[in-house]
């Protein structure tokens, strides 16, 4: 397992042999890209080429990610196209037939294998599986209700640390909302207590900080309410951020939950924190940074969001009720109806 950084000098390396050791390990085993649409345009003619050398070396590709524009994945597929013909002509048992490649799907529905010779191909079969993907999504139960939670208009007349603390208002309100919503929350069957573990995530790590203090300050938004807060954002010490990792994956571990207690009110962390405090509802935030949404097996009850793209938006969606099957009541995500880099960068798109 390594980042792509290890493998790109595979195809870009000009001196001294920093292309072996990335173009062995290409050659000699399958290339797994997992969330390849997180790079940003200016990267993907090195994943491009990445991908094309893995089809010149004779390797797979899979690509894995809930959030794949078939642009992107049909970029990828002529690119990984045009090395295996190469490949194919040079290495292969039968170097005279055209280029035919084996293509799968997978999701959790079903499979689907098709050869595909060309570009038309992929793109029918590609657009052939989405529409069955579509049809068997809209047949399962509603886990995520969002709502658009508009910001206040004064706010472009505002200095940035008034408009910072004056959000930090705001997303504590939307969580507090949300948490008193009976599908949001938790009934402690020890102390009756309500219990809800909720997500506030922002676009940009810069305004994160300034906001973090600014909850501290602000205390619980009601009576009777007692606020946990966890910031967790990239920039933190490998080491600590390794720490607040492994106790979130522990905390947020909801399987088990249906039917049966929710295993979260069972951890050491949490049971202490609850035991302490007399307040009877308990909202544990984490506040975060986009660090998030991708590679954690995170279970929320419910989310307050500042938009950054629709791909982030997915990504984040899959962090509510992550691990309970069973429909919804009602809203349990916020969606703010524009970030902070709005108001801080006026002049940028």
């Amino acid at each position: 397992v390594c980042t792509v950084d290890h493998l790109t000098p595979a195809t870009e390396s000009l001196r001294s042999g920093r292309q072996i050791a990335p173009m062995l390990r290409l050659l000699t085993g399958d290339l797994v890209l997992d969330e390849p649409d997180d790079f940003d345009m200016a990267d993907l003619p090195a994943l491009t080429r990445l991908v094309h050398w893995a089809g010149l070396l004779g390797s797979r590709v899979l690509l894995s990610s809930a959030t794949l524009p078939p642009a992107l994945v049909e970029g990828l597929f002529m690119a990984y196209r045009a090395g295996r013909g190469v490949f194919q002509k040079h290495r292969s048992e039968r170097p005279g037939e055209p280029v035919n490649i084996c293509c799968l799907w997978v999701d959790e529905f079903h499979q689907t294998a098709q050869n595909c010779a060309g570009g038309a191909n992929f793109r029918d079969a590609h657009s052939t599986y989405v529409q069955k993907r579509l049809s068997r999504l809209q047949q399962t139960d509603v886990r995520r209700w969002a709502r658009i939670a508009p910001l206040p208009t004064n706010w472009p007349g505002m200095s940035k640390d008034q408009r910072r603390t004056d959000f930090a208002h705001l997303v504590l309100e939307q969580a507090w909302q949300l948490h008193q919503q009976p599908h949001n929350h938790a009934t402690d069957p020890a102390s009756g207590k309500c219990i809800s573990l909720g997500l506030i995530r922002m676009a940009n790590i810069a305004p994160l900080f300034d906001v973090a203090l600014a909850i501290y300050q602000l205390g619980a938004p009601a009576p009777g309410v007692r606020v946990h807060l966890c910031v967790y954002h990239a920039q933190y010490p490998l080491l600590l951020r390794s720490a607040i990792e492994q106790q979130l994956d522990a905390l947020l571990n909801r399987r088990g939950a249906q039917g049966g207690p929710d295993p979260a009110l069972q951890r050491p962390a949490l049971r202490a924190l609850i035991d302490a405090h007399p307040e009877p509802h308990h909202l544990f935030i984490v506040l975060g940074s986009p660090v998030t949404e991708v590679g954690r097996d995170h279970d929320y009850d419910w989310a307050v969001v500042e938009p950054s793209s629709m791909r982030s938006l997915i990504q984040l969606a899959g962090r509510v009720r992550r691990h309970r099957p069973g429909a919804v009541a009602g809203v349990n995500m916020a969606v703010l109806d524009s970030n902070l880099r709005r108001y801080e960068h006026s002049d940028q798109a």
